[in-house]
């Protein structure tokens, strides 16, 4: 089972839309497997990948949600499925806001259980674009509940009434 809905054709989407030079620095937070290694490449990205639980050896062991990087180190950031899996959507925000240079793009894929512009703007970002692909998020929670294996954090972590975004936003200049 992909560990996000829409897989790599997602992550793909996410880099277009960035518009990110080849060359960018890309850390991706929340990285699983590493399968962003092989997109990222395609766009000419480079590409620094940490999971708590890393399932390659491309993938950085830790915790995002400290102060693995400097500040101001990345050029993007990319996050799949991992914020709000997280425990603190909020934290992960901000330590996204910290580790993106000046200007710098988030590129994110989520379940929020509330509108999420208020929570980004809040955490120092402008969203320069939203998608809602809430049904394409409950096609793939479905999917994993019928299937029952390895069924991934954003499906578990899910609790009430969610919807599921495409976001590209930037960091908002101080």
């Amino acid at each position: 089972m992909r560990s996000h809905p829409g897989g790599d054709e997602q992550t793909r989407e996410l880099f277009r839309l960035s518009g990110l030079k080849p060359g960018s620095w890309i850390l991706d937070m929340g990285a699983g497997s590493g399968a962003s290694f092989h997109v990222a490449g395609s766009f000419g990205f480079r590409l620094t990948a940490v999971d708590k639980e890393p399932q390659s050896e491309k993938v950085i062991k830790g915790d995002y949600l400290d102060d693995l990087f400097e500040p101001a180190s990345f050029d993007g950031v990319l996050s799949q499925c991992s914020f709000y899996s997280s425990g603190n959507q909020k934290k992960a925000l901000l330590q996204a806001e910290k580790f993106l240079n000046s200007n710098g793009i988030l590129m994110l894929s989520d379940i929020f259980d509330s509108d999420p512009l208020p929570l980004l703007a809040e955490s120092g970002f402008r969203t320069e674009y939203i998608e809602d692909l809430t049904l394409t998020w409950r096609s793939y929670f479905l999917e994993a509940l019928w299937r029952e294996d390895n069924i991934p954090d954003c499906i578990k972590a899910a609790k009430g009434k969610f919807a599921y975004y495409l976001l590209i936003c930037r960091k908002n200049l101080k």
